[in-house]
Parts: C-alpha cells; sequence; structure tokens
C-alpha cells in the first residue's frame, strides 16, 4: 500500500491545477486518470474544437471574402490531414502541459486505470490500492444522448466522437442549439456539410443574454459564415445552417 497526503480522481485540467497547489504547500500526490491523461479541454472539448474552427475559418474565408477585387484560388479540404493535424496539436499540449510536469514534479505520482473507493481512506487504481490523507474527485463529464424513441436504432455523433470523423459529412443534423451545438455547426458548415439544428427553444444559446441569441442570428443572415433559415414544428424549432 502507497501513502498520500492527496489522492486526485481525475487527470485534467483541474485535477493538476489542485495538484500543483498540493505539492507547493508540501503535499505528495497521487493523480487516477482511466482515459487519456489531459482531460476533456485538452483531448475532447476546448483545444480540439478550437483547432478545428480555425482551420474552418480560413478555409471558409479564402473563398468567400467580401473584397470583390481580391481573387483567392478555390481551394479544398484534406479532412483527414487536418484531423491528423489537430490531433498532433493535442499531441504536442499533453506533452507539455501533463507529461512534462509529471517528469519534472517528482511529488506528483500519476496512475492510469480507473479508481474506485475501498474505504473511507483508500482507493485501488489498477493494481495498486492507495491511501490518502484527504481526496479530491475531478472526474468531469461525459457526452449524454437525451433518451428518445429511436435513437437506439441508428448510429449517432456526439461532441467528441464527431471531433474524430475522417471524412466530412454532406450532411448533418445537430440537436440542440447551445453553444457546443453551435461550435459543431459552425465547423462543419464553413467546411461544406449542410447542417440542420434542430432546437426546442426559439432562440439559440437561450440561457445567455438574448442580444447573443440575436446578434447570431444577424450574422447568419448577413451571410458572414452561415445562413440561418428558422421554421417552427409545434414546439421544435429548427436553424439550418448552410454557406451561402
Amino acid at each position: 500500500m502507497k501513502e498520500y497526503d492527496l489522492v486526485i480522481l481525475g487527470g485534467g485540467s483541474a485535477a493538476f491545477a489542485a495538484a500543483l497547489r498540493a505539492t507547493e504547500l508540501g503535499a505528495v500526490v497521487a493523480v487516477c486518470e482511466e482515459r487519456v491523461i489531459g482531460g476533456t479541454c485538452l483531448n475532447r472539448g476546448c483545444i480540439p474544437s478550437k483547432s478545428l474552427l480555425r482551420a474552418a475559418e480560413l478555409f471558409y474565408y479564402s473563398q468567400s471574402q467580401p473584397f470583390k477585387g481580391i481573387e483567392i484560388p478555390r481551394g479544398k479540404v484534406d479532412f483527414a490531414k487536418v484531423i491528423d493535424e489537430k490531433d498532433a496539436l493535442v499531441k504536442e499540449l499533453r506533452q507539455e502541459k501533463y507529461l512534462n510536469v509529471l517528469e519534472y514534479n517528482k511529488n506528483i505520482h500519476y496512475y492510469a486505470g480507473s479508481a474506485s473507493f475501498l474505504s473511507r481512506d483508500e482507493v485501488q487504481a489498477g493494481d495498486n490500492i492507495l491511501k490518502g490523507r484527504k481526496f479530491l474527485i475531478a472526474t468531469g463529464a461525459s457526452p449524454q444522448a437525451v433518451p428518445f424513441k429511436g435513437i437506439e436504432r441508428v448510429e449517432y455523433l456526439n461532441s467528441t466522437t464527431a471531433l474524430d470523423l475522417r471524412e466530412l459529412p454532406a450532411s448533418m443534423i445537430v440537436l440542440g442549439g447551445r453553444f457546443v451545438a453551435v461550435e459543431m455547426a459552425q465547423i462543419f458548415s464553413r467546411f461544406g456539410t449542410k447542417v440542420t439544428i434542430l432546437q426546442r427553444n426559439p432562440r439559440l444559446i437561450p440561457e445567455e443574454e438574448e442580444e447573443i441569441s440575436d446578434g447570431l442570428r444577424r450574422y447568419g443572415r448577413r451571410g458572414q459564415g452561415v445562413q440561418r433559415r428558422e421554421d417552427t414544428y409545434g414546439d421544435r424549432h429548427s436553424a439550418e445552417y448552410q454557406k451561402p
């Protein structure tokens, strides 16, 4: 059995921020992660999505820029290569921000594998039993498919698997109209996919101020990246996005 001042379940940004601060205060820390080190932001969220947003923006404006006096040769998308470049960026940052930290900070000990509590002061991580004075649960979140009739009969993507597609789909339906949904819609729309958002709320990103939703609508109607066409079917609203 190995003993630590702090045992953290999870290996993402929150876990490592806590681990670093704890070691600054003199603690010896164990970090347990069942998936890839780096958590959601690095591996499945902020970094890969922003990389693809930037690539999609460059491609879109190469053929849709507003200056009539400028002609840019129409390019094409090697989507698999774009995904490879996104993966390479994630790998580089994983090494820089996480693996290098483990190499240089000898008071943080990393355990790969799922961890579960055995008692109030013990967890099992793989074949190791870890005893801790304190514990921090920083396991983050996972995409969840809303259960509705028929979903079990189809293959569907979520915000994680969509970022790993190797081929650009001709069309895509996005269920939901909050920030992750709109982000996904913009990425694929700007690469050339015909995207339809199905949203129960009459506003995009309804948890934000109404001016933000109105701004997104005006942005689309001006043809800056996407166009929006809204229809209402009972309590369900759909907004179709495609390149102007």
